[in-house]
């Protein structure tokens, strides 16, 4: 999945994380809200049709859970997406509140 390429865009607090292959329209989206208090409510998640099933809602997931883990920040994972890949990661574990 090399094809895969994964951007974190936003400003203040409103945080989208995207991901696309190359040549297609369609990007899966990982929405994030930063809080003044150090979280990062991962409230939804969407992977169009053409992209489902090819493992890209947990890259999206993956590499929130890295900048996290960088900037010393709390996952509240309110999408259910999130909370199940939280499940089957107990080592994100000191990650979510």
């Amino acid at each position: 999945m090399d094809d895969v390429t994964i951007n974190r865009r936003g400003t203040g607090s409103d945080v989208v994380y995207t991901a696309s292959r190359n040549g297609m329209l369609d990007e899966a989206v990982l929405h994030v809200e930063e809080t003044t208090d150090g979280k990062l409510i991962a409230d939804h998640t969407y992977v169009p049709g053409p992209l489902r099933g090819q493992g890209i809602a947990k890259r999206l997931v993956a590499r929130l859970v890295e900048d996290a883990r960088k900037a010393g920040l709390k996952i509240v994972p309110i999408c259910r997406f999130v909370r199940d890949e939280k499940q089957k990661h107990p080592e994100w574990g000191d990650l979510f509140v």
